[in-house]
């Protein structure tokens, strides 16, 4: 792992460092408080690991106190015990009830130019309604909702519905095929999907429903479809089965608030207790936030975990404003209905991302490797016109390396994109996490592991004793810095 810049760092394979490379200050003098000024943070975290996330679990707001941070052993420790607490209280209404309620929440950008900005008490109407509406189509605690949508801000409305009613919520990428879907849909297990009749994505603009229409066909549990109009283009009408949100979100009560604290609530098979103190913790620490000033920009897609995770559940409940936005960060081609960054026109491939920055003062960026490595790829990019001085800290999650084809996030790349971006004085932070653990693993800032509490009989604790085992390997250097390998599959 490495942050960029680092006085000492060495060459790309562990060995010296090239002659002649520049280095840039610590971190410390980049960042502002969270971390840097509390090294301390290291030796509390490895003396006393439960009392570190008892901690930190404490910055939550609890419906119930935990009568213990930490029951019983590996592989079947029991986190909080007796504790409950709803995770849209702790993303929402805590921060309204503490006067935040004006501060941004999202500012979302639509594929063709369309912006919503929702302050934190409009997201909490908005998530009420969207929970009295799914508690009328007889959502209850732990039931699974499929969530199949673009990112649009009624995609978190809906994560967040699930979460106040204590039903677990699973996000699927809005694939074109029916029999992936099907497949997906099946696995949860869901009798409520929530959709939209289409897609205005830049290279992926099209209909969702057919699609959608053809997977449930296979799918006899489903009851019930949500369909956002979000593009207004005709589509086939299921009677009894399929509802418009907006008819009946938009007639609910944004006052009548349905808690269901109960500890047996879980979100994507993990408790939600441990994970919103696991992405809570981390993303306040990791990435140094900064509730009252930040603007983050996770550019993932909401169905991937780092975003899922981050620009959803860590950031809303540590109280920051995040950018959402519908399609890709780039200008994209569409041949042979799959996507590739061939640019339509060069000097526009990367102009998307660049206005996002500008537009909405971005202070923390996190992209996909594959997008550094192709912007550090092109000369000229950013353009010396552009303004992103709000830029101060840049990141990007390893765990996207399968997304660009198992390569890895090389330092010269990092380098290229700091100097190109970051004008060689802002941090790079790459962190490391895993679908399996919810959240950040490895960090340099700063290294905390987190708990998972993985199912009955999961295999994933048995190859090594006492030990959770990812699947993914890596090599430490001579430095002591971890390079994480692409994921070895023999989980």
């Amino acid at each position: 792992m490495a942050v960029w810049p680092r006085s000492a760092r060495r060459g790309a394979r562990g060995g010296e460092r090239n002659a002649g490379e520049a280095h840039g200050p610590e971190p410390a003098t980049a960042l502002t408080g969270n971390v840097s000024a509390q090294p301390e943070i290291y030796a509390k975290a490895a003396q006393d690991p439960v009392g570190f996330w008892a901690d930190e679990a404490r910055r939550l707001t609890w419906a119930t106190p935990w009568s213990s941070p930490l029951d019983g052993g590996f592989p079947h420790p029991s986190w909080f015990a007796g504790g409950t607490l709803n995770v849209a209280v702790n993303c929402v209404d805590r921060h309204v009830d503490a006067g935040n309620g004006d501060r941004v929440a999202l500012h979302w950008e639509g594929g063709p130019g369309d912006t919503r900005t929702i302050t934190y008490r409009q997201l909490q109407a908005d998530v009420c309604r969207a929970a009295n509406a799914l508690a009328e189509l007889g959502v209850e605690p732990d039931a699974a909702v499929a969530i199949c949508m673009p990112p649009l801000p009624e995609a978190v409305v809906a994560m967040l519905a699930c979460a106040r009613l204590g039903a677990r919520h699973h996000f699927i990428f809005p694939r074109p095929h029916a029999e992936v879907l099907t497949r997906l849909i099946r696995q949860t297990g869901a009798r409520l999907v929530i959709s939209a009749d289409g897609d205005r994505s830049p290279g992926t603009m099209g209909p969702l429903k057919p699609a959608l229409d053809e997977a449930l066909g296979a799918c006899p549990q489903v009851a019930r479809v949500l369909i956002v109009r979000r593009t207004g283009w005709p589509i086939d009408w299921v009677k009894g089965r399929d509802v418009w949100w907006n008819d009946l979100v938009d007639r609910q009560p944004d006052s009548v608030v349905i808690r269901q604290p109960g500890d047996s609530a879980r979100m994507l098979l993990y408790s939600s207790a441990g994970f919103l103190t696991h992405v809570a913790a981390t993303h306040r620490l990791a990435f140094d936030v900064q509730p009252d000033s930040d603007v983050c920009w996770y550019a993932a897609h909401p169905a991937t975990m780092g975003s899922h995770a981050y620009a959803v559940y860590g950031a809303l409940a540590g109280g920051a404003t995040c950018v959402l936005l519908e399609g890709p960060p780039v200008m994209t081609a569409q041949t042979s209905g799959r996507i590739n960054l061939r640019p339509v026109v060069a000097d526009l491939k990367y102009a998307r991302c660049w206005d996002i920055i500008e537009r909405y003062g971005v202070t923390i960026l996190d992209l996909p490797p594959s997008l550094i490595q192709a912007i550090a790829r092109s000369p000229g990019h950013p353009p010396a016109k552009r303004r992103l001085s709000s830029l101060r800290l840049l990141t990007s999650d390893i765990e996207a390396l399968e997304l660009a084809g198992g390569r890895m996030l090389d330092p010269s790349a990092c380098r290229s994109w700091r100097t190109a971006i970051g004008q060689d004085h802002i941090p790079f932070v790459t962190n490391w996490s895993n679908s399996l653990t919810g959240g950040i693993m490895l960090t340099p800032l700063p290294g905390m592991v987190g708990a998972i509490e993985p199912e009955e009989g999961a295999p994933c604790w048995s190859r090594f004793e006492g030990v959770f085992s990812t699947g993914d390997k890596a090599r430490r250097d001579c430095d002591g810095d971890l390079w994480m390998v692409p994921r070895s599959g023999d989980m």
